[in-house]
């Protein structure tokens, strides 16, 4: 957004803010998995905001 004037700052972050909602917590991830078919997830990387993980398919 450098350089950009404060109403083309708002005006797109207006249109990322809705799709950026990431899930409350980790248990909701699960949750989200297991709709999906897909087993338990394995966390094998954490940092600050970015974590990763592993979850069998049940297909």
């Amino acid at each position: 957004m450098h350089g950009a004037r404060p109403d083309e700052v708002e005006a797109k972050r207006a249109k990322i803010l809705p799709g950026a909602d990431p899930p409350a917590s980790e248990n909701e991830v699960a949750a989200l998995l297991e709709a999906a078919g897909i087993g338990p997830p394995t966390r094998y990387f954490s940092s600050l905001f970015w974590g990763a993980c592993l979850a069998p398919y049940r297909g």
